[in-house]
């Protein structure tokens, strides 16, 4: 069956889709309180935490992917298991 592999590979897709999508709507947000150091110009400071954003942006993006094909396929496997003691 073609829908088993499928199915895994989507939920990863569609994870990492929303992960990436939720971090850059917070990419540009500017908070009131972010500490910086006397000696870091404004520009520079606001290149490092740009660079830190996307940083995290792309990791939660790939662990949003991972995770929604590990719970895809734990379901997959629960539905088969249940299905093969049912005996169906």
């Amino acid at each position: 069956m073609w829908l088993g592999p499928v199915i895994p590979v989507f939920a990863a897709v569609v994870a990492g889709f929303l992960a990436w999508r939720h971090q850059t709507r917070r990419l540009n947000r500017r908070t009131y309180y972010e500490p910086r150091g006397w000696d870091t110009t404004e520009q520079d400071f606001r290149r490092d935490v740009m660079d830190h954003r996307r940083r995290r942006r792309l990791g939660l993006t790939v662990l949003g992917a991972l995770a929604g094909s590990v719970i895809a396929t734990a379901a997959l496997q629960l539905a088969q298991l249940s299905d093969s003691i049912g005996g169906g």
